[in-house]
Order: C-alpha cells, then structure tokens, then sequence
C-alpha cells in the first residue's frame, strides 16, 4: 500500500494540555475509527518539557501486526513544530502529503524486503515550541489516517472532508502537584551519603551522552528511554531530574554531588547549612486528565 494523505481531517482524538509539568498527560487508549474491528490501540500524551516546549507522543499499545500506519496530528496554532518525527521505533518513515496548516501526517512501515507485519513497539514522539507553556492552553489531536496490516486483513488509506472536530479529553493543574527535596535521590526525605553516590552516577551518565541539562534529562524520566540505560529502573525512587540540581544551575555535574557531601558533613557537625538549596522541599506542578465539555 502506498500511503498518500490529502486532505484527512476526520476521526480526531484529542488532548488538552495548560500546565508546566514533569509528567505526561495521556488521553484514554483509542483505536482505529475508519477499521473498528482492528485491535489496534493507541494513546496520545502530552508533556511540558520547559517552559517554552511541549512534547506530544502517540505510542502504538496494542499492535495486532502492522505493515504501513499513517497518523494525522493537528495542534493548535499557539504553538510551532518543525514538523519531524522521531524515534519511530523498528520501522522506517514513508512519505506522505501534507496539505494543511497545523498538521503534521506522519507514515511508517515495515522495513524494505521484510515479509508480513511487524510486531515491534512504535512510538512517534513530536517536540513543539511555546511562548509559555504554564499560562497558555495548548490542543493537539490525532487520528489514524491510514492502515495496512495483512494479519488483520485491513487496509485503507481516507481521505474526508469537512469533518467537525470533537475534544474529547483536557488536562489541569491538580492544585497540589508533587514536592521533592533537593538532594534526595531515593525519596526518604533524609539526606545521605547515599544520595551524593546516586548523583554521581547521575551526573557521569549524563556527562558521557551529552545529557547534563535538567530539561533534556526529565524529559529522558518521562519516557524513561531505553538507551543507553533504562533510566527509571537505575534511579526508580528519583522524583525528577531537578532533585539532583543541588546548585540550581540547570545542570546535572560532578560539583552536585560534591554539594551533597559539603552539606552532610557540615550539618554532621552542627555547622550552619542555611546557605545550601540541599535538604529544602520544592514542589513540581503535574497534569491530570478531565474531561472536558
């Protein structure tokens, strides 16, 4: 099947998103509306990776046997993309028509000489530019817009005018959000020398694959990549990047680990640590899904 998506606007999910957030909003798993006896499921999420990016990912979590997919992404227009998509799992791109403003059609497939379906995780992730990602509400959609899967016997590929959108889900800030203590890797709320340990292995991680900025290594916790480590199986009680930030620069280093130490010798010896961010509590906004009216 040669995928070729004019003018597809029908069969949209959606989600809402109006909150900075370290967690991912994810909106109810859907299915194929065009094919509904496929068993094919997928979730749409969304995540605020910093104040001026939001990341959206569809993520396949049912897949009967697929050998060509294409999805149809709109956003609002209070956002920019570049248009790419990345880390398509075991499968490679195939191109399709973009014929709208503030869509992006995104096709994969098997890989070239391969026989029958594949079975493997896919996962489309896009990155979007804000003003301002905590005062502003941003909307993406999504829709599969076309489908070949030989195990299931279906395919199409739509192409539908005029079709009304529908939100179907939105997100909030849950008022309470989720507090840390800096310094504390594994979430006890007690500073230890455990916990200059973990940032050290944090911080070497990150320095060897070009990783130490705070934004890029939550968005690493998020969806917890598989390479070059499962990151959340290594630090599993580590609320958020920003914990081990002990100097607040931004950065995950050597020197944040080193702060640690500083901080538990020093309140070891009843010296005044008051000059230290190590040991106060922070708060991280986190979005929770409503539906919306």
């Amino acid at each position: 099947m040669n995928i070729n998506i004019k003018k597809f606007t029908a069969g949209l999910t959606a989600i809402m998103i109006a909150a900075a957030s370290m967690g991912a909003a994810t909106a109810d798993a859907y299915g194929i509306i065009d094919a509904p006896n496929s068993a094919l499921e997928y979730e749409l999420s969304a995540s605020i990776i910093s104040d001026t990016q939001i990341a959206v990912t569809i993520e396949v979590t049912n897949n009967p046997g697929i050998k060509e997919i294409a999805f149809a992404l709109r956003y609002s227009d209070n956002c920019t993309s570049d248009g790419k998509v990345r880390n398509v799992s075991d499968y490679v791109k195939v191109a399709v028509n973009n014929s709208y403003d503030r869509y992006i059609y995104c096709g994969c497939g098997t890989k070239p000489g391969t026989d029958g379906d594949s079975y493997a995780p896919l996962i489309l992730r896009f990155y979007f530019d804000v003003e301002n990602a905590e005062a502003q509400s941003y909307q993406f959609s999504s829709s599969v817009a076309a489908y070949h899967s030989i195990t299931e016997g279906i395919s199409f590929d739509k192409s539908i005018n005029n079709y009304s959108y529908e939100e179907t889900v939105g997100t909030s800030w849950d008022g309470v959000g989720t507090t840390y203590i800096i310094g504390d890797m594994n979430n006890n709320r007690v500073i230890e020398m455990s916990d200059a340990t973990e940032i050290y292995k944090l911080a070497d991680i990150c320095k060897k694959n070009y990783c130490t900025g705070v934004n890029t290594v939550n968005n690493y916790f998020i969806y917890n990549y598989m390479e070059p480590i499962n990151w959340r199986a290594t630090f599993p009680n580590l609320v958020c990047a920003n914990v081990a930030d002990t100097d607040k620069n931004n950065f995950i280093e050597k020197a944040d680990g080193d702060t640690v130490m500083n901080y538990y010798a020093e309140h070891g010896a009843s010296l005044d640590v008051s000059n230290y961010y190590v040991g106060n509590e922070e708060t991280i906004k986190t979005l929770t899904i409503v539906p919306s009216n």
